[in-house]
């Protein structure tokens, strides 16, 4: 049975025309004579609809229904619910705010631009750009960025790059090349310009006869037919204790024409003759020559000393080795 909401008092009644609330104003499940019912009671049509509370997160709504309601709560969620994160200042860009797990957060984190120097780092696998400085680095719109870089001093000095291992005239790195020789072996006394013994001219035949280093050879001369040698002598001592030969490799540039012994080369140590090679032909025509000296009775230390004596011969030594 529904219920009634009954107007006035005594023997009178209220008519619709006298009421203010109408059907729709009045709660679904009671009875009222309404302004809307014509005298009449009738049933009213607001929804019940009960406790409206809800937990709203940051721009989240509820919509709360036309109708009754006894109350409610409608609350917002803490921030630290809604802010979940594990940024920390330092990885945040220097003066840009975050809230992270309900705090607000101003980074710390620097930007860089475009590009940083560092040091530079050979490692022997890889070649690396060390020590930049932590931050964020940005393209801002150029294709080459970001850019690490280091200086070309850094580098070269990082590589081991010097003239004196780069070919002369060459150019690597901004260094321009001055060597001019070759990598001597061990066994090497003098090779292609690379001269380990650290042969140097000691006599020059009284004038008649000179040498020069240039280059990738020792240069031999002599401007008379007489005997007068040029000879260079090594700047150290060799053990010959298991050497059976001392070569030597030149080239013959001009030719003499001397017939008798028409060239020699003597091996000394220093004033003392050990071994001479003296023929007719030894520069008697331009071309790669190769001559040794037998040192099997020559097991002992000594210094070096070769005399060349020309016979207006001139020789390019392009190598003397031990075997």
């Amino acid at each position: 049975m529904g219920k009634v909401l009954a107007s006035g008092s005594g023997g009178g009644g209220t008519g619709s025309d006298e009421c203010t609330a109408s059907k729709a104003q009045v709660l679904t499940g009671y009875t009222a004579v309404t302004s809307d019912s014509g005298d009449e009671a009738v049933d009213g049509t607001m929804p019940n609809n009960g406790e409206q509370s809800a937990t709203l997160k940051c721009g989240q709504s509820k919509q709360i229904p036309a109708g009754y309601t006894p109350g409610g709560t409608v609350t917002a969620a803490d921030l630290a619910s809604q802010t979940g994160a594990t940024a920390a200042a330092n990885q945040i860009s220097s003066g840009k705010t975050a809230w992270v797990n309900g705090q607000k957060v101003t980074g710390t984190l620097t930007e860089r631009g475009q590009y940083q120097s560092g040091g530079a780092a050979f490692t022997g696998s890889y070649f690396a750009v060390k020590s930049l400085p932590e931050g964020i680095y940005r393209k801002n719109g150029a294709s080459w960025a970001p850019e690490a870089r280091c200086t070309a001093d850094q580098l070269r000095n990082a590589l081991g790059i010097t003239a004196g291992k780069i070919k002369k005239g060459e150019v690597i790195a901004g260094v321009t090349g001055t060597w001019e020789g070759y990598v001597a072996n061990p066994t090497d006394l003098y090779y292609k310009g690379s001269n380990p013994a650290g042969f140097y001219v000691s006599d020059n035949g009284g004038g008649y006869a000179s040498a020069s280093f240039d280059g990738v050879y020792i240069t031999a001369k002599s401007t008379t037919t007489s005997a007068n040698a040029v000879t260079i002598t090594a700047r150290k001592a060799y053990n010959l204790s298991g050497y059976s030969k001392l070569i030597i490799e030149l080239n013959v540039t001009k030719a003499t024409s001397h017939t008798d012994t028409n060239g020699g080369i003597a091996l000394k140590n220093g004033s003392e003759e050990l071994i001479r090679i003296q023929q007719n032909g030894l520069y008697g025509t331009v071309g790669a020559k190769t001559y040794s000296f037998n040192l099997s009775n020559l097991q002992k230390v000594l210094t070096p000393s070769l005399a060349f004596t020309l016979r207006t011969a001139v020789v390019q030594i392009t190598r003397i080795r031990l075997a």
